[in-house]
């Protein structure tokens, strides 16, 4: 067999299993034509794509670490059916594989925004806890929220946790209360500063409301 031979049985084989992850079938033999294949693959991936770049959207807005998790656990396993096709598929731009290194990078990212914003909305800046109960028992509230999550979170974000306990409680911190409140200020700082990129396929980005083509019949043997 000649290498052109073995690469068209390659090239036969590799759309086969495309064929079946896209089409969720299990077949021996490629039962649709090259065309629609290639039709049905785009809308596959936009399909996905939309679902990861909505969730990606919402990571910025959200006001829950339990819903951020969610969404986190949507977004990756959204990749992951992108993932599936790319020994078949060449993508033009960046990989899934690469783009949920991207997006794991930035969980820490996602996690203290979340934590900045909330904070402000718990914290008035020129306020004593100690000297409002009412206030000590709301800011006390919004740390133990965090606390069935600490296991997932990286240590950037419970650094800052820390940071903000420390400065709110400076008499139960490891540091100074100066230091603990510029801590705190810095990290909240860095947290807003951060975005993240969507994720795109160029030659098929608007095709995420794409209607599927006709099925075709399968070819006789």
């Amino acid at each position: 067999m000649g290498l052109f031979d073995k690469e068209s049985k390659k090239k036969k084989q590799d759309q086969v299993e495309l064929q079946n992850i896209v089409l969720d079938i299990d077949e021996k033999k490629l039962q649709v034509s090259e065309e629609f294949l290639g039709q049905m693959t785009k809308i596959y991936i936009s399909r996905y794509m939309k679902v990861v770049n909505e969730h990606i959207a919402d990571m910025g807005r959200l006001s829950s670490i339990a819903l951020l998790f969610k969404k986190y656990e949507i977004i990756n396993k959204n990749l992951d059916m992108l993932i599936k096709i790319e020994p078949y598929y060449r993508y033009k731009n960046v990989t899934p594989s690469e783009y949920k290194l991207e997006v794991e990078e930035k969980l820490e990212h996602f996690i203290n925004s979340l934590i900045a914003r909330e904070w402000k909305k718990v914290k008035p800046s020129n306020t004593s806890v100690r000297d409002d109960p009412a206030l000590e028992s709301k800011v006390r509230k919004f740390f133990a929220g965090f606390d069935p999550f600490k296991s997932k979170m990286p240590q950037g974000s419970l650094d800052l946790l820390e940071s903000l306990y420390e400065s709110a409680f400076p008499e139960e911190a490891k540091t100074s209360a100066d230091k603990a409140a510029e801590a705190a200020a810095a990290a909240i700082a860095e947290a807003e500063s951060e975005s993240m990129n969507v994720f795109v396929e160029e030659t098929f980005e608007d095709l995420s409301e794409a209607a599927a083509p006709a099925e075709e019949e399968t070819p006789a043997e």
